[in-house]
């Protein structure tokens, strides 16, 4: 059977492109890029070098597309597998047809060029990311989508609202962010949000979407206040990489969340004893665990949190993924196996000692995923005295309704929670129909505003 491309996409990078739970970018700087040397050349001749890059690989020439590599990757991505993955490409979106437009972007000591790649199918972004001595120390092909700028969606009223630009966290690693802030007089109940997994910007920005901007602009048309910031392995990916961190979701994610909530409680404009911490995805599953930190919230919303282990998460994930055209190809088949057998040992791993922890599984080390199995979500949420609000895409393959009944089940007999199901909404809480895909993410779409208007008013009514 033929492959359905809307549907089936990037199977050599689904785990870095498109699994929001556990995603291999979070720390990808970490394997990919050299931290020595002096500061690179300027983008004038760095533009030039990726195109010579992809015009190699084109015709290609892999060793001499290699020989642009600095010593990791040379060794991450000998020219054998590097045109076995070009091959891939070929096969999956036809044959290349030429290079498009180009842009920069700085990443601490580090120059990224993106060079859009034609096929006759379809067009992707190669990342091409260049060391100080202006070599390549990071590939990635991602989904082409043309710059354009944020269009706010018909529930939003831009004239309610205001943004203030705030910096939230502790030395080293003090985070950028926006409080939304409505216009209306008095202090307002507040929001944390709080990303699923990888580098996320703080409107959680995925192709052309930007789900949390979305949101806060959403709920603040409705007078409710909104934090919203940056990441820690967006800001500072680099530093964790030189520090050699093996993270937990401890420094991910829930000491700057801790700070974000001890940063509104400061502000003249929150109405302190009315905050709320809302969680998407990865984010979903530890808005119980920092609640249980943060005593003074007064109630968590938990956006597609899951309930299942995230190594069955993943493995679940790709299996949807592989059959989405119908048909399991061996190389599915191989990536499944290996995955299943990743999460067998990340299962068998936490009664035992003297592990290396630094072991990696789905592009994390072992000491994250122990760190995860201690932890219970549905058994932290249980012990919490703040209401819950617990919402889950019909649609969504990445966190299913196994996952939302998961929660169902565990606080059935808990006071002041509150479930929703939307059927045809997906794991961004976007409108679709039919089987969701990686695909839908690369279009354009924005937050359903039944969700705004449910929390708005589930807030609300915790409040007044």
């Amino acid at each position: 059977m033929k492959k359905n491309l809307a549907q089936k996409t990037f199977p050599f990078i689904t785990l870095v492109g498109f699994i929001l739970i556990i995603v291999l970018s979070l720390f990808s700087l970490e394997k990919a890029i050299n931290t020595s040397g002096s500061p690179p050349s300027d983008f004038s001749r760095l533009v030039p070098l990726a195109q010579k890059f992809i015009n190699l690989l084109a015709e290609n020439k892999w060793t001499e597309a290699t020989a642009l590599f600095d010593q990791v990757m040379l060794k991450a991505l000998p020219a054998e597998k590097l045109a076995r993955i070009w091959t891939q490409l070929t096969k999956q979106y036809g044959p290349f047809k030429g290079q498009g437009v180009t842009s920069t972007q700085v990443v601490g000591r580090y120059r990224l060029v993106y060079v859009e790649c034609k096929f006759t199918k379809n067009s992707l972004s190669a990342k091409v990311v260049f060391d100080q001595q202006a070599k390549i120390a990071g590939l990635f092909f991602l989904p082409f989508t043309p710059p354009q700028p944020y269009a706010a969606p018909s529930y939003v009223k831009t004239s309610s609202f205001v943004e203030k630009e705030v910096s939230i966290g502790q030395s080293p690693w003090i985070l950028p962010g926006v409080l939304t802030l409505p216009r209306s007089k008095g202090p307002k109940p507040a929001v944390v949000l709080i990303h699923g997994s990888g580098p996320n910007d703080r409107d959680e920005t995925i192709g052309p979407n930007k789900p949390f901007k979305d949101l806060a602009w959403g709920l603040a048309s409705r007078g409710l206040a909104v934090l919203r910031y940056d990441k820690r392995t967006k800001v500072y990916a680099q530093e964790l990489a030189q520090k050699k961190i093996l993270m937990t979701v401890e420094e991910e994610v829930i000491e700057d969340a801790l700070q974000a909530i001890n940063f509104l409680k400061k502000q003249p404009q929150i109405k302190t004893d009315c905050l709320f911490l809302l969680g998407h995805s990865l984010g979903g599953l530890l808005a119980p665990r920092i609640a249980q930190r943060a005593t003074s919230l007064r109630g968590i919303i938990i956006m597609a949190g899951p309930t299942v282990s995230l190594e069955k998460v993943i493995v679940r994930q790709l299996k949807y993924l592989a059959w989405l055209d119908g048909h399991l190809s061996p190389e599915d088949k191989k990536k499944i196996s290996e995955a299943e057998a990743a999460a067998r040992e990340i299962e068998a791993a936490l009664p035992k000692k003297d592990l290396n922890l630094s072991r990696r599984f789905f592009g994390a080390s072992l000491k994250y995923w122990i760190d995860l199995k201690k932890y219970d979500p549905i058994q932290t949420a249980a012990s919490l005295s703040c209401a819950l609000l617990i919402l889950q895409g019909g649609r969504d393959y990445q966190v299913t309704k196994e996952d939302f009944q998961g929660w169902q089940k565990g606080l059935q007999k808990k006071p002041r929670v509150t479930f929703k199901l939307y059927p045809y909404l997906n794991h961004l809480f976007f409108p679709g129909k039919g089987p969701s895909s990686p695909a839908e993410y690369e279009k354009n779409g924005h937050v359903a505003l039944e969700v705004i208007e449910d929390i708005t008013e589930w807030i609300k009514a915790q409040c007044f």
